[in-house]
């Protein structure tokens, strides 16, 4: 989960919580800008974001072919991703049967993004594969979306908030954290964190109670599973709220004078910050007092292992 403060400057009137993964988004950046900005809107109606905001470059590039030969545009998607760049002359196109300089600074590329071992200055059957995997996965502005996100003003806080960016909170990492986290071990569940680290960070506040949590069932000979489609819902708030020196039920909508209000299929929440408003007899000071009090969760699936022999 991550929050933001709005207006990021003066005086703030409300707090914005977020459990929403950037992949969608990444998905939505792959298919067109256009589809990015109202996916954006869908959260933000009056948002008016540019393609510099969102993707970091003033015109957002249209879809990459996916035939292997490397023209300009394979040429400068390569450059951006692999953060190697040349001069124009010594990245002609090239294609399946070429051999030289520029099919080396080429698989150099490739090889940068784990897609190709072998540097020979080939352009073979293996460097086409190669070339065809990176047009498929870089051949919309997914990337671009992704390398901007912690730039970006419309999810910086600066003008608002739509999903996550922290390395850690990606859906991989999701994906990654449960399964290892499943591995049983005759050890005290609490402590299988450490152990997967990096992919649990015993310092999150939610990392180790999924971890333990599912350690736990797989120790009492259950299997777990993310439930589809995955994802982590905001479920409540918790905490003595008052307005005013007066109770407010936070987590009724029909009685909180919409103050707290959750939506997107709990991926988001919004706490407006009304002067009187506290919590535990405490003045809302900061967002990471009221992340403290805010409880998020998972749905799994659970079943017994012995029904499976």
């Amino acid at each position: 989960m991550e929050w933001s403060l709005s207006p990021a400057a003066g005086p703030p009137s409300s707090l914005t919580f977020t459990t929403e993964f950037p992949e969608y988004f990444e998905a939505l950046a792959d298919v067109s800008f256009e589809a990015l900005v109202a996916g954006l809107r869908e959260i933000m109606p009056s948002a008016n974001p540019t393609s510099q905001e969102l993707l970091g470059v003033a015109r957002a590039p249209g879809p990459l072919a996916v035939d292997g030969i490397v023209g300009g545009q394979t040429w400068a998607v390569l450059n951006r991703v692999a953060a190697m760049d040349d001069r124009p002359a010594d990245q002609p196109v090239v294609r399946r049967g070429d051999r030289g300089r520029a099919v080396q600074r080429l698989q150099e590329r490739l090889q940068s993004l784990d897609l190709l071992k072998l540097v020979d200055g080939d352009f073979g059957p293996i460097t086409e594969r190669a070339v065809v995997t990176a047009q498929q996965q870089y051949r919309g502005a997914g990337h671009l979306f992704r390398q901007q996100l912690n730039r970006n003003p419309w999810n910086d806080g600066s003008k608002g908030t739509f999903c996550m960016f922290q390395r850690f909170n990606r859906l991989n990492f999701l994906f990654r954290l449960v399964s290892q986290c499943c591995v049983p071990k005759p050890i005290n569940p609490r402590a299988m964190c450490a152990l997967v680290s990096p992919n649990c960070v015993p310092e999150r506040n939610s990392d180790p109670m999924v971890c333990a949590t599912a350690q736990r069932q797989v120790q009492a000979g259950r299997l777990i599973s993310l439930r589809d489609p995955v994802g982590i819902r905001i479920l409540e708030l918790k905490g003595r709220w008052q307005l005013n020196g007066q109770a407010i039920e936070i987590n009724n909508p029909a009685k909180n004078q919409g103050i707290w209000q959750v939506s997107r299929g709990g991926q988001r929440g919004v706490l407006r910050l009304l002067p009187g408003l506290t919590v535990d007899s405490a003045t809302i000071r900061t967002g990471a007092q009221v992340a403290r009090k805010v409880m998020v969760g998972v749905d799994v699936l659970v079943a017994e292992a012995s029904s499976f022999k």
